[in-house]
């Protein structure tokens, strides 16, 4: 493999390759009134007969209920692209819910903050005072300040800078690094106090270091560190401190992960004891790659890192000693520039580049089993991952775009609803997740205390098929096929949070007749007509949705080559009654 390093020069004096840098090269997500002339061009009777079929067969009651719109979907966009930007990406989300985005400017050599507010990105830069910015690690505090950790390769220090009162950047502060070579591959996080605590390597002795704002008593700091900073050794059993990733417990106990690279080993080391405990917790080849830790609700430590000898994703949970070790993602070179996120659930997830085909993906371990996702296919994306979730339940990663030198981002509205009763959606297209209905139903929580059956259309047949849970709570009907690209009805017995993962972004082959369509990804087209002319009067007669705010079924379609009808919004997620005249393959809505 080759590792990456920017050189010192720039200015067009070439990139240089630095050997102790072991990251790869390719670093790289019914019914509305119309007029009784459309009444009786999309067949009043036809969406008669469906509805009432639909009341008989499942026992539903019409109601404002739905599946939450537009979730379940990841849509990413490039943030910024100027230049070559977006290496060492962090991502973190405030209290008024801005994305706010850390990362290093490759070609001007500097550090670089995006914010997301009111629906744009606004850039700036932060530290251009010589090559600085790398391994750079965002956090925000109770009270909404931003601070960052990075490294400063034209001086060899670790750096540090956070907002005042204001909202603007305060002076940058030299943590560590003012004799020596200090700072690499560091993570910082916060304490409830909102202090500052950072991991990173000495580049000079091999060694694992630790330094923090928060008062750590007596001995005095080594001379040369700030006044208000303090810095500790934490592992110098080799040459160890590679890929670190720091986590602070609810108790204010520090847990950091890393590689050893002269072992080969994942390690992990804590002060919960009140002195440092270093450790090795894989030691199965050479692995311990980008680490990421973090420590779920109930005090249990994950770490996910990439196994550079298998080309694997792993992960690993648990304490010292009793440590339990998995592979989640093996299908190809996977897991490189991992990051891990867990929610106030306990759900873990991780975000990480595929080497084999150049694209961003995800896992999450919803209902207990892993589901893993293609977030961006477009062109050679996702290194530099950094993923973080906010308290809607949405997912955001930032990432690098190594075919065109962009700095891009993707969010997963995180958590879809099924409201009691009636809800129309999209069909998960995992389908190595997710292949049948019974895998659906028992994938949603609470299993058959919160939904009764799922229903599709089987177009080849005419008919419904079911599958449903039995009062006893096995499972019976039909366990269709999960197909992409169509339409589910579910009934709910309560309101249900759940996880409708995704896969790929199928194309609609639509027949004549009567279509259930769901549509999983970012649509093409923003509303009900433009779908409609996009697929064409000769090919397309209807499309309708479910209302919840009405309770009611609206309807588009065409009338004498005219699009009359409720231009309704189109959402990703949901699902849609397609009626079409002629058939119409490879339709990409």
């Amino acid at each position: 493999p080759k590792f990456r390093d920017p050189s010192p020069s720039r200015g067009g004096q070439g990139w240089g390759w630095d050997f102790r840098v072991k990251i790869r090269n390719k670093e790289h997500v019914m019914i509305v009134e119309i007029s009784k002339y459309m009444t009786h061009r999309i067949s009043s009777h036809t969406i008669i007969m469906l509805y009432a079929f639909f009341m008989l067969m499942s026992g539903i009651a019409v109601s404002s209920a739905y599946a939450g719109s537009g979730t379940g979907v990841w849509v990413p966009e490039t943030v910024d692209n100027i230049g070559i930007v977006g290496w060492d990406t962090s991502v973190a989300v405030d209290a008024a819910g801005r994305v706010h985005i850390s990362y290093y400017d490759a070609a001007n050599g500097d550090l670089k903050h995006a914010v997301k507010d009111a629906g744009a990105w606004v850039i700036e830069t932060v530290d251009g005072a010589g090559d600085v910015g790398w391994y750079s690690s965002l956090a925000i505090d109770s009270t909404g300040k931003l601070h960052i950790g990075y490294y400063d390769f034209t001086n060899g220090n670790l750096k540090y800078i956070v907002t005042n009162a204001s909202g603007s950047w305060a002076t940058p502060v030299i943590v560590d690094g003012t004799v020596g070579n200090r700072g690499k591959y560091l993570s910082l996080a916060l304490d409830s106090s909102d202090k500052a605590h950072i991991s990173y390597y000495d580049l000079d002795n091999g060694d694992l270091k630790y330094a923090t704002n928060y008062s750590l008593g007596p001995p005095p700091p080594p001379p040369g560190t700030p006044a208000s900073w303090s810095t500790q050794l934490v592992d110098s059993a080799g040459d160890v401190g590679w890929d670190s990733s720091i986590a602070i417990d609810a108790g204010g106990k520090v847990h950091i992960s890393y590689y050893d690279a002269d072992g080969m080993d994942l390690k992990y080391a804590t002060n919960a004891s009140g002195s440092w405990v270093p450790g090795a917790v894989d030691i199965a080849g050479d692995v311990g790659w980008d680490t990421s830790v973090a420590v779920d609700p109930f005090g249990k430590v994950h770490i996910s890192y990439y196994d550079y000898d298998n080309g694997n994703l792993k992960h690993t949970s648990g304490t010292p000693g009793a440590w339990v070790i998995e592979t989640i993602d093996s299908s190809g070179d996977v897991g490189v520039n991992t990051s891990l996120f867990i929610d106030s659930s306990g759900t873990v997830r991780i975000g990480y580049y595929d080497y084999t085909n150049w694209t961003l993906k995800y896992a999450g371990n919803i209902s207990g089993a892993w589901m893993i996702e293609t977030v961006d296919c477009s062109g050679d994306v996702g290194g530099f991952v950094s993923i973080t979730g906010d308290s809607g339940g949405d997912v955001h990663i930032s990432y690098y775009d190594q075919t065109h030198g962009d700095l891009r981002y993707a969010v997963k509205k995180g958590v879809d609803t099924l409201k009691k009763g009636f809800n129309f959606i999209s069909a998960p297209t995992s389908s190595s997740n997710i292949p049948d209905a019974h895998t659906f139903l028992g994938s949603i929580p609470g299993k058959e205390k919160s939904v009764s059956k799922v229903i599709r259309y089987n177009q080849s047949t005419g008919q419904a098929q079911e599958a449903f849970y039995n009062p006893n709570g096995s499972m019976g009907g039909t366990n269709f096929t999960i197909t992409a690209a169509e339409g589910l009805i579910v009934y709910a017995l309560k309101d249900t949070e759940f996880e409708l993962p995704n896969d790929t972004c199928p194309f609609f082959d639509l027949k004549a007749g009567t279509n259930w369509a769901g549509t999983p990804c970012k649509l093409n087209n923003t509303s009900a007509w433009s779908m409609l002319q996009s697929m064409g009067s000769s090919n397309a007669i209807s499309i309708q949705q479910f209302n919840p705010v009405t309770g009611r079924f609206e309807t588009a379609g065409f009338l004498n080559g005219q699009t009359v009808g409720v231009d309704f919004l189109l959402e990703a997620g949901k699902g849609y009654f397609i009626h079409m005249n002629k058939d119409l393959s490879g339709y990409s809505p």
